[in-house]
């Protein structure tokens, strides 16, 4: 299980990619890879298989994404999108946490979804639509 200071640091960085969605500075850009690529190390090494499924497909799309060039709108509506996974797991071992699970789909993904393809997240639409 992931814990709450990582977690905390994932979110930072999506908001980090957030805000820097905009940005053509590729110095910036890279060091977001770093910070990627470390968070994926420690996810890798400290999460469960749901946990390490998602974030890892979080994180291969924001490389995805930056690699091929698309600074811009689909990048900050990704990001914005998953910025508060990290509180999503947060609340894992909590009663609550089906709620908070399917209340991140309703009230990111889906649009996130309808705005810029079905094909996004289509691997856990079932899971957290039904947890």
């Amino acid at each position: 299980m992931l814990n709450k200071d990582t977690l905390y640091d994932i979110k930072c960085l999506f908001c980090e990619i957030r805000s820097s969605a905009y940005s053509k500075d590729v110095a910036l850009w890279q060091d977001i890879i770093n910070k990627i690529e470390a968070n994926r190390y420690l996810v890798n090494a400290c999460s469960t298989g749901f946990q390490r499924s998602v974030f890892d497909y979080c994180f291969s799309n924001l490389l995805s994404l930056i690699q091929g060039q698309h600074q811009g709108e689909v990048l900050f509506d990704f990001a914005d999108a998953i910025h508060n996974i990290g509180d999503v797991f947060h609340h894992e071992d909590n009663e609550l946490w089906n709620h908070y699970v399917k209340n991140f789909w309703h009230v990111y993904i889906e649009p996130f979804r309808r705005k810029h393809g079905e094909h996004f997240f289509i691997d856990f639409e079932y899971d957290f639509k039904n947890l």
